[in-house]
């Protein structure tokens, strides 16, 4: 399943890249998300920036999922990169246990300029590997996906107006 999300974002286009390369702010806006375990580590390579993230969740997974995964408290990594020359951030969303090679998250993220704000859209795709019930399990991802990206909007534009540059 493959579907687009977008905010917009009251700050610049460089700010909001400079957020979203902070580990410190990503810190922030995950515990938001309720995403209380987050470890990152970040490497710059030149051209490419990198982060490996290693956290767990305390999503509100929907009926299917929650059968399928059978937890409260999901672990997850990604691994995002960020290309410099396209200014596009890239992230793989890898599940922890059992079905991890089943579903699959994965997406990339454009800032657009519009004056003194920007535009983030991310285009993202979830794969569920599951016979008979994949697709209602890829519905349920974007469903929890849609309102999490709007929840993180929320905070990012409260957080730019308290913390002026």
């Amino acid at each position: 399943m493959k579907f687009t999300v977008t905010h917009e974002i009251d700050c610049s286009t460089d700010r909001f890249l400079e957020l979203m390369l902070s580990t410190d702010f990503c810190r922030e806006l995950f515990v938001f998300l309720d995403v209380p375990e987050w470890e990152a580590e970040q490497k710059d390579t030149g051209d490419v920036i990198v982060r490996h993230v290693n956290a767990r969740s305390r999503i509100a997974m929907p009926g299917p999922l929650a059968k399928v995964l059978g937890e409260r408290m999901l672990g997850f990594t990604e691994m995002t990169r960020f290309d410099k020359k396209t200014k596009e951030i890239s992230f793989v969303v890898t599940l922890a246990g059992k079905m991890a090679e089943r579903i699959k998250s994965e997406g990339v993220v454009r800032v657009e300029p519009l004056g003194t704000r920007c535009r983030r859209v991310a285009d993202l795709v979830h794969e569920a590997s599951f016979f008979g019930i994949g697709g209602l399990i890829e519905s349920s991802l974007e469903k929890t996906t849609r309102a999490t990206w709007d929840k993180s909007a929320l905070f990012m534009n409260r957080w730019v107006t308290e913390h002026p540059q």
